[in-house]
């Protein structure tokens, strides 16, 4: 498998149904951080030998980017609301273009639980937003590979 290059990696968000959606990529990304973990379940008993034994549990999953402050700018208004009112976004985090054979990502609806607005001296305004899988009764997250 080649090298995957970071700007070469997407965020996308879904600005019609999940059944129909619509991917509006998102331009003025910096940085993303897709991050997942796994609990785990302790199934220790006396059998164990002495040592914990454990089986894999829930995984979980965050992204968290950095995108230019711009009111003026569709996507950011578009999360900027979704924080402010408490609703769904979906995004998909592709290493390449959706439309393109082999991207693959987490396609997942998702709340906005953190926003940070950084006012650096000297530097361009910066959101810096996490969002987290939500409970919706569309789908479960999803690593999906483009057909």
């Amino acid at each position: 498998m080649a090298h995957v290059l970071s700007e070469n990696a997407k965020l996308y968000y879904n600005s019609a149904t999940y059944a129909s959606p619509t991917w509006d990529l998102i331009t003025e990304v910096k940085d993303l951080t897709l991050t997942f973990s796994k609990g785990e379940v302790d199934v220790t008993t006396r059998a164990s030998g002495g040592y914990t034994e454990i089986v894999d549990g829930l995984k979980e999953a965050s992204i968290e980017f950095s995108i230019l402050y711009n009111t003026s700018d569709t996507d950011f208004s578009a999360i900027l609301d979704a924080f402010h009112a408490n609703t769904a976004v979906e995004f998909f985090v592709m290493d390449g273009l959706v439309a393109t054979s082999g991207s693959e990502g987490l396609r997942a609806t998702c709340t906005i639980t953190g926003l940070t607005v950084n006012q650096v001296l000297g530097e361009a305004l910066m959101a810096d937003f996490t969002a987290k899988p939500l409970k919706n009764s569309d789908a479960a997250p999803t690593w999906t590979t483009i057909a």
